[in-house]
Formats: C-alpha cells, sequence, structure tokens
C-alpha cells in the first residue's frame, strides 16, 4: 500500500508537472501571438502614416491654381503702386509708374485691346509683374518690345532678384507667345531687362493667388474718423 501511494504520488506530481508545462507553453504561445499581432499593428500604423505623408506631400504638390491675367481686365490708367488683380500684382512707384493703354493686337485667337507698359528695366519693387506658385508651373505670357526699332528681352526674377529665366526676346513689331517653366513654388517677376515691353497676357498653371493688403485697423479707424469729422462740418455749413 505504501508504495501504491508513492506510486500515485508520483503519478500526481507528474500530472502536475505535465500541466504545468502545457500552461506554460499556453502562455508562451499567447505572449507570441500578442507580440505578433502588436508587431501587425504597428507595421499597419507605419503604412497608414507613410500613406498619409504621401497624400500629404502629393497634396501640397498640388494646390495651386490656374490664373490669368488680361490686360483688357484693367481699367486705362497709370499705376503709381503696387495693384492686385486676379491673383498677380503690378508693381509700380511714384517714379517708375506703369501705364495701361489702348492697344489692339490679336493672338491665337484672344483680341486685346489693352496693353500693360511696363515702361523700362523692372526690378522687385518697380515696374513688374508679380505672380507666386505652388510649384513647377508653367508660364504664358504675350508681349512685345513697346519699341518697332529695339529687340528688348524679358526675363523671370525671383523675390531675391535672381534670374530664373532669361533670353526671351520680343520684337516690336509681331506680339510674341512666350512659354516657359518655373521649377520651384516662390513669388516671381516679369520684368524687361532693359527698355519697355508691353505685356498683354500672363498665365499661370501652377498658381497661388496673391491677396490684397488688407487695411490696417488704426488706419480704419482714422479713415471713419475724417469721415464723421466731414459729414459734421457739412451739417454745420447746412
Amino acid at each position: 500500500k505504501a508504495t501504491e501511494a508513492t506510486t500515485k504520488a508520483e503519478e500526481t506530481t507528474k500530472a502536475t508537472e505535465a500541466t504545468t508545462k502545457a500552461e506554460e507553453t499556453t502562455k508562451a504561445t499567447e505572449a507570441t501571438t500578442k507580440a505578433e499581432e502588436t508587431t501587425k499593428a504597428t507595421e499597419a500604423t507605419t503604412k497608414a502614416e507613410e500613406t498619409t505623408k504621401a497624400t500629404e506631400a502629393t497634396t501640397a504638390s498640388a494646390i495651386g491654381e490656374t490664373l490669368v491675367l488680361n490686360a483688357n481686365e484693367f481699367d486705362k490708367e497709370t499705376i503709381t503702386s503696387k495693384k492686385v488683380k486676379n491673383g498677380f500684382a503690378v508693381i509700380a512707384t511714384d517714379k517708375e509708374t506703369v501705364v495701361v493703354d489702348g492697344s489692339s493686337k490679336k493672338i491665337e485667337g484672344i483680341k486685346f485691346v489693352n496693353r500693360i507698359k511696363l515702361g523700362g528695366a523692372g526690378s522687385t519693387t518697380k515696374r513688374a509683374i508679380a505672380f507666386k506658385t505652388a510649384g513647377e508651373s508653367a508660364v504664358k505670357v504675350y508681349a512685345i518690345s513697346s519699341s518697332k526699332d529695339s529687340t528688348r528681352t524679358m526675363k523671370v526674377i525671383d523675390k531675391d532678384g535672381q534670374t530664373v529665366v532669361d533670353g526671351l526676346e520680343l520684337t516690336g513689331t509681331v506680339i510674341k507667345s512666350l512659354t516657359f517653366t518655373v521649377k520651384e513654388a516662390g513669388e516671381y517677376y516679369i520684368v524687361s531687362e532693359s527698355g519697355g515691353i508691353n505685356v498683354y497676357f500672363v498665365e499661370i498653371s501652377n498658381g497661388i493667388a496673391i491677396k490684397a493688403e488688407e487695411t490696417k485697423p488704426e488706419e480704419t479707424t482714422k479713415a471713419e474718423e475724417t469721415t464723421k469729422a466731414t459729414e459734421a462740418a457739412t451739417k454745420a455749413e447746412e
């Protein structure tokens, strides 16, 4: 009996050990499974993040829009400061003015009755047409030299005044279509290298519209005060 009891005790011990090992194996398997699930979840998250970044990058490079500046849409005027029109900006000063006047030209099926006369060599602060791009952008310009006897060169400079496109020659006898590409997002200026050129049309394929500068609050307040003072003086006279 004592021997039988010992044998049973040994069997019980072995059974317990077997159960313990089975439990340990199960726990190890569960831990491995969880680790694999965590890895998969991490990989899925990483892929999702990469997809999101790729989407954002694609979106960022495609946020621009087609912008068109047509001289026909201007009033006949002498521009003496920055004038924003259709997402572009005509850059002028009191001394280096830009004139919009009448001129009858036709090119590629478009008839023009106005022209933008840049009037001489330009820069980022005078006699220029400014535009912004969201990235690489095609640019088309219809222009002509202001002199029938002189060929003038148009170029494009960046905000630092560095030339990015040059060698765009214009004669003074026939309006010309010039097409070129700016490679990067940025702010650019169409100018004459020397002498006057007349611009009729500008189109950019991937542009960001330049906004008219908002009036400062204090300037608005002063304007309102001036208006009220004028109204009061008028009433007093009445």
